[in-house]
């Protein structure tokens, strides 16, 4: 026989009490006189040999009594197994990622959980609880009660393997407790599969709760059309379910700048068709009752300076990039490579190299530290050089090469649609097209290069490699009519355009971002990201024409920021929370036989899992004090 509450066994100590009460009959006796006690000798003899056997009877049958209560309560069992029932350590995880602001039965599913954790958790008892950011480790229940009472929400979702290594570490190492993991979750889908939570160390048990699974929300934001006078910003809508047409907005601050409606599908796209000007404050919004933290998107549009572009040539004309690039948003010029200085290199955005026929080492080594400071450079071959050393020797930083010289005419036929250059030039993918044809041209060779076009044969006519745009092949009159298709003024606008680096419309929360800004810090000066409560200064680098900022994980809110350096404004940044905690996909833990779930905390909180076939006796022993009790009644009215 085993007791689940051994410790109330040393109330054995009191049965000494009404033993000492019996052994030492304290009551006083007074003496009566009688004038002659010879008939009431054998009476008296008689009366006081069956008042002792009565006395005898009591005291055994209330040190059985109290014997059986005191068992009843220490709760003894039957087993085979000596720790069939074993003391509790209760690990909560409370979830408070922004999914949990789906509406549950009266308020979001957070609050719901934290209301039934305060009306339910016992003061006396001692938990541990954490959630996605925050950690309450074995703790009095009354305190934690305040402490949960103001949890906020976290842009941070813990993958279930870590839960799982989290809950390991806040549990003891005593092998005579029996663990558990209550899960407090809408079980939204994460990397890993709900089963990685599952442990031998522990019991997983989840409380279920009804929620809203319906939910439109905003999913990114992009320019989808630009053009010098005007460009469409489109916004992609989705929805877990067909939904009523719903009104979209666009804002800069609390301006409404252009309004739309749309019937939202599964994934839906809200375009809007705006004058290029800049947005500094942009904000799109929707109505949407279920979740209010991806109902607004911010982004940011800067109105970008003049694109500063450089064409160094040596013999060829430059009447074809003259043409692209004479127009209101470059700053185009054009210098003969014996004429170059290499010190104003660094002024300018994008470098284009029209084909030389050699780099100079002092060029060469500003080319590539312009490079390196976020400068772009478009390579276009000569065809009739002796030798490709000095080409090779350039792009040994990038480590490409260019090979043999294919003298034989090919199309060019494959266009990646995907890369950015295409972005918004074409509806839809295309294959009615009047490519371009060349006479000859090189082989391009090296690893993690990105093919841009291809010709018939397989070979890469363009690609693109860190900041570097490298053709394969002249582009002048006499070996292609490129300079005659539409593609060539999209392809070489875009080139232009994208190596402004203008910061992105937005950013998104919880990721490593690296910011460029065309400005030099100055020694003991710092570049530091502000709004209307916080101010960060994130880790920042310093290069001959800009600086660099990396954000890890900052900021952690929302919304747009200021970049301020020594009290002057360089921007404004716009950051949004990760589209993933607005998915509608969710884990069942019904599925999964290892997990016990309940609709009742209480019924989670309170229960004790029998390790074995244990058998519980303790009813029994109340039954035994019960029939004791009344044995001493009888005893005490019919035992004369």
């Amino acid at each position: 026989m085993f007791f689940k509450n051994p410790s109330i066994l040393y109330a054995f100590f009191a049965l000494i009490i009404p033993i000492v009460i019996h052994l030492f009959n304290f009551r006083k006796f007074k003496p009566l006189i009688f004038t002659n006690v010879k008939f009431l000798s054998s009476i008296n003899s008689e009366t006081k040999s069956i008042k002792s056997i009565k006395r005898w009877l009591l005291l055994v049958c209330r040190l059985l009594f109290v014997s059986s209560i005191i068992f009843a309560f220490s709760q003894p069992y039957l087993s085979k197994d000596k720790i069939a029932f074993k003391p509790k350590e209760t690990i909560v995880y409370l979830d408070n990622s922004l999914s949990m602001q789906s509406k549950s039965i009266n308020l979001p599913l957070f609050r719901e959980y934290i209301n039934d954790l305060i009306e339910v958790l016992p003061n006396e008892q001692r938990v541990s609880l954490f959630t996605n950011d925050k950690e309450f480790k074995n703790i009095e229940t009354k305190y934690l009660k305040e402490k949960i009472k103001t949890l906020p929400y976290s842009i941070n979702q813990l993958e279930y393997n870590y839960i799982r290594l989290k809950t390991e570490d806040l549990l003891s190492k005593d092998d005579q407790t029996e663990k558990e993991l209550i899960i407090m979750s809408d079980l939204q889908i994460r990397k890993d599969s709900l089963s990685n939570i599952l442990s031998k160390k522990f019991d997983t048990k989840f409380h279920k709760k009804p929620f809203s699974k319906n939910n439109i929300s905003i999913d990114s934001v992009y320019i989808s059309k630009f053009q010098p006078e005007a460009l469409t910003i489109s916004a992609v809508i989705n929805a877990s379910l067909k939904s009523q047409i719903i009104p979209v907005s666009i804002y800069d601050g609390d301006e409404l700048i252009l309004k739309t409606n749309i019937n939202p599908e599964i994934t839906s796209v809200a375009n809007f068709n705006l004058p290029n000007k800049s947005i500094k404050n942009g904000v799109i919004r929707i109505n949407d009752n279920t979740n209010s933290f991806d109902n607004q998107f911010y982004f940011t549009l800067s109105q970008p300076s003049k694109v500063k572009v450089l064409s160094i040539n040596d013999q060829t004309e430059d009447n074809i990039l003259n043409s692209l690039f004479n127009n209101l948003i470059f700053d185009y010029k054009s210098i003969q490579l014996k004429k170059i200085n290499p010190d104003v290199i660094g002024d300018n955005d994008i470098i284009i190299l029209n084909e030389l026929t050699n780099i100079p080492s002092l060029l060469s080594e500003s080319l590539n530290y312009f490079s390196k400071n976020n400068g772009f450079l478009v390579f276009i071959p000569n065809l009739s050089i002796e030798t490709l050393s000095p080409y090779n020797r350039f792009f040994k930083n990038y480590n490409l090469k260019l090979t043999e010289l294919i003298d034989l005419p090919e199309e060019m036929t494959t266009i990646n649609f995907n890369h950015n250059l295409f972005k918004g030039v074409f509806k839809k993918p295309t294959s009615n097209f009047n490519y371009p044809k060349f006479n000859s041209h090189y082989i391009i060779t090296g690893d993690k290069k990105e093919s841009i076009l291809k010709f018939n044969s397989g070979d890469d006519l363009l690609i693109s490699k860190n900041n570097l745009y490298l053709f394969s092949s002249a582009l002048n009159s006499k070996n292609s009519n490129f300079s005659s298709s539409e593609l060539i003024a999209p392809l070489f606008y875009n080139m232009g355009y994208f190596s402004i680096n203008t910061n992105n419309l937005y950013y998104k929360i919880g990721l490593n971002h690296k910011i460029t800004f065309k400005h030099k810090i100055i020694k003991d000066k710092v570049i530091s990201i502000k709004d209307s409560i916080n101010e960060i200064i994130p880790i920042q680098r310093s290069y001959a024409t800009n600086s660099e900022i990396e954000l890890n994980h900052y900021p952690s809110l929302s919304g747009h920021y200021n970049v301020i350096y020594n009290g002057n404004n360089l921007g404004i940044l716009a950051f949004n929370n990760n589209s993933d905690e607005s998915r509608n996909i969710y884990s069942n833990p019904d599925v999964i036989s290892e997990i016990q779930v309940n609709d009742a905390l209480i019924k989670l909180i309170n229960e004790t899992k029998s390790k074995t076939n244990s058998t519980p006796l303790w009813k029994w022993f109340v039954i035994f004090a019960l029939m004791l009790l009344i044995t001493e009644i009888f005893i005490l009215k019919y035992f004369k």
